[in-house]
């Protein structure tokens, strides 16, 4: 009974944990009352998974090496896109923040749903493109205006990011027709990283054959099941794909509940040894050249570059546990 009441104590500090972090950390207006009341009745986890959603849109910060697809032309950009994407690419190797290069909705980390009826393609706080696809946009400007957002440009970069790579898929129109589910996006991706896995195929599924599709009437279908939080498959050629967000039906991506269940636990076993066998952890720490007074608090932490686990802020230790990936 003990050990019940123990685990259940330490499942409840982990969820209090989890919830000053988020609601500390989470970018939304603090000033609607009604959503401030909604994040706050919710579980740890729940709040993990709404910060998971934002985290991702950001782009986790870590240095990566490009390649570049062949529909990146570099001769067919002007001087100022030519700069921006040489400024993207420094950020990008040096793991610098990209988030002046980001939609400007990146600073809504979560929006109250209003109505019964789902609108996820009005929802400032959902990427679907990235949710379904885990494809970000980037604007092709250098011009830093005021609130630290690059200039809005008619033509976007289209990026896949990974561990240690970021693929630059193909530079596109603002405005061009159905752009979000543009097959030509999808092709690019898989003529030039075949075996990178970052569109998913569907091993067994026949694709239509080219002659049958219209690929404009294609593209809209997709977009409107896209925007119902409906995961779409990618016909191309004989094949068919899917995106490796794999959309949910909130609109979300379901990498979030896979860090989400992968984070808890882990958070939960390290407050579980700092309650039950907190001498064994600080030796641990100590050995490392890490001090922790028995009565420090520890407060749950995820750093820009994805490393979660615990700090201690009297200490400043951080104490990690593992790091969120694409």
């Amino acid at each position: 009974m003990k050990t019940d009441i123990g685990s259940r104590q330490i499942s409840e500090r982990t969820d209090r944990a989890l919830c000053d972090f988020v609601l500390g950390s989470l970018p939304y207006d603090r000033t609607k009352t009604a959503t401030s009341a909604a994040l706050q009745a919710m579980s740890g986890k729940q709040l993990l998974n709404i910060y998971l959603n934002w985290f991702f849109r950001s782009v986790p910060q870590f240095p990566r090496k490009i390649r570049f697809s062949n529909r990146v032309l570099l001769d067919e950009l002007n001087h100022a896109e030519r700069k921006a994407l040489q400024e993207i690419c420094r950020a990008i190797e040096n793991g610098d923040s990209l988030q002046r290069y980001l939609s400007r909705a990146v600073l809504c980390g979560y929006e109250k749903p209003k109505g019964k009826k789902k609108k996820l393609a009005h929802r400032r706080d959902l990427d679907l493109l990235f949710n379904e696809t885990c494809i970000h946009h980037l604007h092709l400007s250098s011009e830093v205006e005021e609130d630290g957002f690059v200039q809005r440009t008619d033509r976007l970069l289209f990026v896949l990011f990974r561990r240690e790579f970021a693929y630059l898929i193909n530079i596109l129109p603002h405005q061009a027709n159905h752009l979000w589910a543009d097959r030509e996006l999808f092709r690019t991706i898989v003529e030039n990283w075949p075996t990178e896995n970052l569109l998913f195929e569907l091993v067994g599924c026949m694709g239509e054959p080219q002659s049958d599709r219209d690929d404009q009437q294609d593209a809209y279908r997709h977009i409107q099941l896209r925007n119902a939080g409906v995961m779409t498959s990618i016909s191309l050629d004989d094949k068919v794909y899917c995106g490796a967000g794999a959309l949910s039906t909130a609109g979300t991506s379901m990498l979030t509940l896979r860090w989400s269940n992968e984070i808890v636990p882990k958070v939960n076993w390290l407050f579980e040894m700092w309650e039950q066998k907190p001498a064994s952890l600080r030796s641990e720490l100590l050995a490392k050249g890490h001090f922790i007074s028995p009565d420090e608090r520890l407060a749950f932490q995820i750093n820009p570059d994805g490393v979660f686990g615990l700090h201690a802020s009297d200490a400043q230790v951080f104490i990690s546990v593992g790091q969120i990936q694409l």
